[in-house]
């Protein structure tokens, strides 16, 4: 099982939309719930949760603290380009 963390400024409104989002982009992949857990976090937040994930997508910057890979997931919220960042996403978790 992998593991994604979604993360915005408050970890609430934008978090929540991205991450619903981003389950139904994958689940139509191939990837639903038995493949992948996608959590969600306010990004003051990813210090402490970021470890416990494989990739992390937010919708601004990260502290320079996290290593965790990321990618940007302002596509979800504009509509643009959401199929490449997904093929993204799929290519970092994949086995």
């Amino acid at each position: 099982m992998k593991k994604i963390l979604v993360s915005c400024g408050t970890g609430i409104a934008t978090s929540t939309a991205v991450r619903a989002k981003l389950i139904d982009c994958l689940k139509a992949k191939g990837y639903g719930p038995d493949k992948v857990e996608v959590g969600q976090c306010r990004v003051a937040d990813l210090p402490t949760f970021a470890p416990s994930y494989d990739l992390i997508v937010s919708t601004c910057a990260l502290p320079s603290t996290v290593k965790t890979p990321y990618i940007l997931g302002l596509c979800f919220l504009t509509g643009v380009g959401v199929d490449k960042v997904v093929d993204q996403i799929i290519e970092k978790i994949k086995d």
